[in-house]
């Protein structure tokens, strides 16, 4: 049964510690699902966090998810042509239309960067392990994964 775990905060070591490959064979195990059930149970229920990967839950596994939502904060953001807030996702009233519930996971397990863009795009950018502090962040507008 899935639960809601707390979420690791800094300065704890396990977040800067290199989270390890989970073996191919370990993927189906109980142990991995029922981490990842757990994961998207505390994602859901986290007010404004849109992933998490699974060292913020006290395992260094090279496991995250991310929450469709994520996806309709960028198309938000693109249809309504302005400079990105820094504004959390659970702050958009635009996404308060959609229950958190019924939200998608997308889970990815031992990622591997193929590609990225050589244009970058600074914006607003948080973490649910350093509560309460922002800043503007300059990533890649497009990654290419493999997972």
């Amino acid at each position: 049964m899935p639960k809601i775990v707390p979420i690791i905060k800094e300065p704890n070591k396990i977040l800067r510690k290199k989270a390890e490959e989970v073996p191919t064979r370990n993927i189906v195990s109980l142990q991995i699902k029922e981490l990842i059930s757990n994961m998207k149970d505390t994602l859901k229920n986290t007010a404004d966090g849109v992933g998490l990967a699974a060292s913020q839950v006290g395992k260094s596994l090279r496991i995250f998810i991310v929450s469709e939502e994520a996806e309709e904060v960028d198309r938000l953001q693109t249809k309504n042509k302005q400079e990105i807030s820094a504004e959390t996702p659970a702050e958009k009233p635009e996404l308060k239309a959609k229950s958190r519930d019924s939200w998608h996971y997308y889970t990815f397990i031992n990622p591997v960067v193929k590609k990225l863009s050589r244009r970058k795009l600074e914006g607003p950018e948080g973490c649910l392990s350093v509560p309460g502090k922002y800043g503007n962040v300059l990533r890649h507008e497009k990654i290419m994964i493999e997972a």
